[in-house]
């Protein structure tokens, strides 16, 4: 048993040995293994902006659709209340 639990160290302890000579060759996102200048950077680039951007517009635009929608409600109502017949105007037959 002992051997075994020794075994298992060692293995352990190569195995954290190795993760930094791993990591120098590992890349932490898809831009980082690209060279300068390529056309993949640009295109990553403006992905990223389109997924932060779409979210805003499309609550941005909702609201925009709901004030709309309120101010034609009050407007009809004003309308309403305005073109109403009033007291005064019923004849007493």
């Amino acid at each position: 048993m002992k051997r075994i639990l020794e075994d298992k160290w060692q293995a352990a302890a190569s195995a954290v040995a190795l993760i930094p000579a791993v990591a120098g060759d590992a890349h932490a996102c898809a831009m980082c293994g690209l060279p300068a200048g390529d056309i993949a950077t640009h295109a990553y680039n403006t992905s990223v902006l389109f997924l932060l951007t779409v979210p805003y517009a499309i609550v941005a635009s909702a609201v925009v659709v709901g004030y709309v929608a309120y101010r034609k409600a009050r407007r009809r109502e004003a309308d309403a209340e305005y073109n109403t017949p009033g007291p005064e105007s019923v004849s007493n037959r």
